[in-house]
C-alpha cells in the first residue's frame, strides 16, 4: 500500500478534472463522496468552500492511494481505511470524493478534497507527509496491509534492513558505519557501540513508528529503548533532548544531545500523539491482556515479569512513587508497535502487579496443573506464555535472591 499526497494547486476544481476525464473516458468511477452535495459535479461544492478562503492560495488537496495486488484488500475496506485516513489527516469533516482509477491494470484510488473549511479556516497541513505516512502504518495492523511499493518476505528481514545511516568520527569505536537493526533497538541505547547522535536520533525515529497517544508514553516508550527524554526551548523554538542511559548501571551515560530537526519535535510528538489516539489497535491490546494474565501469577518480581514478556515482544515500563510503589505501567507490544495503558490491562490491577513477591518457586508442576489456571478462552497467546513459563525453570537460580527478599518480607 503506498499514499502519495500532490502538490497542492489553486483549486480543487483542477484536481477533479483529471479524474472526470477518466469518468467520462469510462476509465475512472466515483466510488464514495461526503459532504458533497451533487457527486457528478463535485467542483459546486468545492467553488462554495474556496470562496470563503481567508489567505490560502493553494486550495486543493489530492492524493492517491495504491493498494498492493499482495494486499487483496476488497474494496469496501478501502473505502473504510480512507476514511480513517482523511480523519486523521483532519479531513473528515470536509469535503471530499474517491474515484477508482481502472486505466491502468491495477486499480488505484484518487481523493480530491478542499484544504480550507466552511467558515474559510485553513486545514492543518504541518508535517502533513509525515503524518500520513504514521497514519497509514498504524492502519495497517487493522486493515492488515503491507506499507510499501513490495510486500516482504517476512518482518525480520524488513526490520533488518532498517539501518541508521552514521559517519566515522571520535565516537565510534569501530571506525564504520554501525548499523543498528530492529533486535538491537529492542535491547536500547548502549553507549558501547560509539555514535552517540546518531543511535539516540534513529531510536527517535524508530519510535515515532509506534502508536503512542500521549506525551508520557511517548516519554516511558523511548525509556524502554535506554533514553531519557525532555524538551527544552532554545531560539523561540521547541526542542527535544535526549540522553542515553547505561543500561547496565540505568544511570545516564553520555551529554544531552540537542536535536534541533524538524522531524522530531515537542509539536510532533504531541500531534503522533492526538492522532493515535483516535485509533483503538484491538488486536495489540487483547494479545497484551492475554499474556500479562497468564505470565503474572506465577511471576517472582518485576523483574522476572519483565523477563518473561520480553521473549514474546513485549516490553513494560512502571512508574513508581517516590517510595517504590508501582503506581502505573505501560506495556508496549513490538508485534504490533503499539503502547498499551495500565488502563486498558482490563484483566490486572496496578495493585497487582504492585505484590507481585512469591516466597518459592511455584512453576515446578506439571503442565497440566498450569492451563486451568489460564483465562478460559486458551488462545495461541495462552499457548506461547505456557512455553515461556516452561523455559524460565532453567533460569531460576537468577530468581533465588529475589525469593529470599520475598520470605524476609513475609516473616
Amino acid at each position: 500500500m503506498v499514499v502519495k499526497i500532490c502538490k497542492p494547486v489553486d483549486s480543487s476544481c483542477i484536481s477533479t478534472r483529471y479524474s472526470e476525464k477518466k469518468v467520462n473516458a469510462e476509465k475512472a468511477t466515483i466510488v464514495f463522496s461526503s459532504r458533497i452535495f451533487d457527486p457528478l459535479h463535485p467542483e459546486t461544492t468545492f467553488r462554495i468552500y474556496e470562496k470563503g478562503s481567508r489567505k490560502c492560495g493553494l486550495l486543493s488537496f489530492h492524493a492517491s492511494v495504491n493498494p498492493s495486488a499482495d494486499d487483496n484488500m476488497p474494496e469496501n475496506k478501502i473505502i473504510e481505511m480512507i476514511k480513517d485516513l482523511m480523519f486523521g489527516l483532519g479531513y473528515g469533516d470536509q469535503p471530499y470524493i474517491v474515484y477508482r482509477h481502472n486505466d491502468i491494470e491495477r486499480a488505484h484510488y484518487h481523493i480530491v478534497s478542499v484544504r480550507v473549511n466552511e467558515h474559510g479556516d485553513k486545514i492543518n497541513d504541518s508535517y502533513e507527509f509525515t503524518r500520513c505516512s504514521t497514519i497509514l502504518k498504524t492502519l495497517s495492523r487493522k486493515y492488515g496491509y503491507t506499507v510499501g511499493k513490495k510486500k516482504e518476505s517476512n518482518k525480520q528481514t524488513k526490520d533488518t534492513n532498517l539501518q541508521v545511516k552514521t559517519s566515522k568520527d571520535n565516537n565510534n569505536r569501530h571506525g564504520t558505519d554501525a548499523p543498528r537493526t530492529w533486535a538491537e533497538v529492542f535491547k536500547g541505547f548502549d553507549p558501547k557501540l560509539g555514535n552517540v547522535k546518531a543511535q539516540l536520533k534513529y531510536i527517535a525515529d524508530y519510535a515515532m513508528s509506534f502508536g503512542f497517544n500521549s506525551e508520557q508514553q511517548f516519554r516511558l516508550l523511548m525509556r524502554s529503548f535506554n533514553v531519557d527524554v525532555r524538551f527544552g526551548i532554545k531560539t523561540k523554538k521547541d526542542h527535544l533532548i535526549l540522553t542515553g542511559i547505561d543500561p547496565k548501571s540505568g544511570l545516564k551515560s553520555v551529554s544531552p544531545i540537542y536535536f534541533k530537526d524538524d522531524t522530531i519535535s515537542a509539536n510532533i510528538i504531541q500531534r503522533h500523539a492526538s492522532i493515535m489516539s483516535q485509533f483503538n489497535d484491538g488486536a495489540g491490546v487483547e494479545r497484551v491482556n492475554d499474556t500479562v494474565k497468564t505470565f503474572l501469577p506465577y511471576s517472582m518480581s518485576e523483574t522476572h515479569l519483565m523477563r518473561m514478556l520480553a521473549k514474546y515482544g513485549i516490553s513494560v515500563q512502571f512508574v513508581k512513587s517516590d517510595e517504590g510503589k508501582i503506581i502505573d505501567a505501560m506495556f508496549i507490544d513490538h508485534d504490533t508497535k503499539t503502547c498499551i495503558g495500565m488502563e486498558q490491562i482490563t484483566s490486572v490491577k496496578i495493585e497487582t502487579i504492585n505484590n507481585i513477591s512469591q516466597t518459592q518457586w511455584m512453576l515446578d508442576i506439571p503442565d497440566g496443573n498450569i492451563r486451568p489456571a489460564l483465562s478460559e478462552t486458551h488462545t495461541e497467546y495462552t499457548e506461547m506464555a505456557i512455553q515461556a513459563i516452561g523455559a524460565e525453570q532453567s533460569r531460576r537460580h537468577e530468581d533465588e535472591e529475589i525469593m529470599n527478599r520475598a520470605r524476609k518480607k513475609h516473616r
